[in-house]
């Protein structure tokens, strides 16, 4: 997985600048690669996007436990700027700070035709991304 992204970093790195991406596009279900428990198989997340004020928010087929230790089955992230690289957004309530004591900021980055993603942060090198997600298949679970 990590020469996987390592190339398409490359690629994107040295191809001409893109124009901004397309959020409305990312729209579908994901699943996280590597961890069976956010997988597509058994709780793909639904990407919507709300256009005002822009929002993505994140639909999980079944609750899990996040970051800080609650259940939920959703997030939804503040959209801050869209640009050639990826989607700079605030999830709401995020308790996590930046080294700076700022609170994180996330971008989401798309992979080539849309067929993924994954999360990078404002104070993180481009090339450091993580908790990469594909495109489901059509057949996976909604609910």
């Amino acid at each position: 997985m990590k020469r996987i992204l390592a190339t398409f970093f490359l690629v994107t790195l040295a191809a001409p600048a893109l124009a901004e991406v397309d959020m409305t596009s990312l729209q579908g279900l994901y699943g996280q690669v590597g961890d069976p428990e956010w997988s597509c198989e058994v709780n793909p997340v639904e990407l919507s996007v709300i256009p005002s004020p822009p929002h993505l928010v994140f639909q999980f087929s079944q609750p899990g436990r996040v970051y800080d230790g609650r259940v939920t089955d959703h997030a939804v992230y503040d959209v801050r700027e869209v640009t050639s690289t990826g989607i700079v957004a605030r999830l709401e309530g995020e308790t996590r700070r930046a080294p700076d004591g700022s609170v994180v900021l996330w971008v989401l980055r798309p992979w080539p035709d849309n067929d993924g993603f994954c999360w990078g942060r404002t104070d993180w090198s481009i090339l450091q991304c993580v908790s990469p997600h594909v495109r489901c298949q059509d057949n996976a679970p909604t609910s």
